[in-house]
């Protein structure tokens, strides 16, 4: 974005330029100026300061912080829109410290969709089968195994203010 500093040096430097093109163009120097200014706005070089006001429950609205997205294992008693469904990150193990940063991450998500809260968070796992490697070798070599990942789902949701 320009400043409007930078703004008033370009005209200033060719203004000579601009009113002899205006001249010979047969335009006022008004409707000039006029054609200027809807050009930076259509490009995004001039702000006109609006911001957007959304009171649905189904308007886009700015992200959240994600320290105040609420994790609830249930229904809420209040009214509520959904918003999407939201996934942790996957871990092979489940540590109170990895689950606590698995947690974050469904804030830090639903947080990112402006919602107030994530309903229905539960565990999950998939179950992978394929090659893993071979402890029972004193080199690197692979076997057929399966691992599983865990990660949390639910559904991020905002209330509907009444």
């Amino acid at each position: 974005m320009r400043s409007p500093k930078a703004l008033t040096v370009f005209i200033a430097t060719h203004q000579a330029a601009l009113m002899k093109w205006a001249k010979s163009h047969s335009f006022k120097f008004l409707e000039l100026l006029c054609i200027l200014f809807l050009t930076m706005i259509a490009t995004g070089c001039v702000s006109l300061g609006a911001k957007p006001k959304f009171t649905d429950a189904h308007s886009p609205r700015y992200a959240q912080v994600a320290s105040s997205v609420e994790l609830l294992s249930g229904k809420p008693s209040r009214d509520y829109r959904e918003v999407g469904v939201v996934e942790s990150s996957r871990a092979k193990k489940l540590t109170p410290d990895v689950t606590a940063q698995m947690m974050k991450d469904l804030q830090n998500k639903a947080a990112l969709l402006g919602a107030d809260a994530v309903i229905d968070v539960h565990r999950l796992a998939d179950r992978h089968e394929g090659f893993v490697n071979n402890p029972r070798t004193p080199f690197p070599s692979v076997m057929q195994g399966e691992w599983k990942t865990y990660f949390f789902r639910g559904t991020a949701v905002r209330f509907v203010k009444q």
